[in-house]
């Protein structure tokens, strides 16, 4: 893991004072220093409660965050995965991690969040993510089998499925796996507050590449809409459904 710690935070979470008029939203990258991305990338910064996380392109990050009056964002603690890529790709994300590491201040304008260096000058732009409104009360008691997952088709485990509690836990299963969560749901917002997995079936070695899928996909969920009666779950870390369900009586 890479550890990054923008300019001039400390070395731990600090506590946040006031109205955090950050948390809950979820933003796309538009411009790193001012310059336009490269063809389909994608990166996205999400927070929720004191905790910053999202999509650098190609790893994923997450941190702590406090926000100091006046507009001063303090990051800290900040943990990138180390994958690689295309040459022309691990430049762009060098290129965000190296803004990423320089921002000390944000500024809020209509849809857009400018991340800004010491000086004040731009670092990292980008434009807000639709909320939807959504009642988290039809998701209790409810049952989901996943049709497509990163926009593939998914139908060689038929079995795989997504329960919802009225406790406040959530059961995915797809017949080799189990995870239990402990989940919230407030408006469009979703996320697994705890999770345990297990083997389901102790004496079968998956051989299925689809073995596992559908559960990685639920990865730090995000957010969630019922569409023409489907679910569709969101994660931090793609604009796109990470999972598509249809209901199961």
């Amino acid at each position: 893991m890479l550890v990054v710690t923008a300019a001039g935070s400390c070395s731990c979470a600090q506590k946040k004072t006031g109205i955090d008029e950050l948390d809950g939203t979820h933003w796309k990258l538009q411009t790193v220093k001012g310059s336009s991305l490269i063809e389909n990338y994608y990166a996205s910064m999400y927070f929720r409660h004191d905790q910053i996380m999202g999509d650098a392109g190609i790893n994923r990050y997450g941190g702590y965050y406090s926000l100091k009056s006046p507009n001063k964002l303090v990051i800290s603690n900040c943990m990138f995965t180390q994958m690689g890529s295309t040459d022309e790709r691990n430049e762009q994300e060098r290129k965000f991690i190296a803004a990423f590491g320089q921002v000390e201040n944000y500024r809020l304008t209509d849809n857009q969040l400018i991340l800004s260096d010491k000086s004040g000058q731009s670092r990292l732009a980008f434009t807000k993510l639709p909320k939807y409104t959504e009642d988290p009360a039809k998701i209790i008691n409810t049952k989901w089998r996943p049709v497509m997952v990163h926009g593939e088709p998914y139908n060689k485990i038929s079995d795989a499925l997504l329960i919802f509690h009225n406790d406040g836990t959530a059961i995915a299963t797809d017949s080799v796996y189990t995870n239990e969560y402990s989940y919230q749901a407030i408006g469009d917002d979703l996320w697994w507050e705890g999770e345990r997995g297990w083997r389901t079936t102790l004496d079968y070695v998956p051989t299925d590449p689809d073995a596992g899928k559908f559960l990685a996909a639920l990865n730090l969920v995000s957010n969630y809409r019922i569409v023409n009666g489907q679910l569709e779950i969101y994660t931090m870390w793609q604009e796109q459904a990470a999972v598509v369900m249809v209901p199961v009586k």
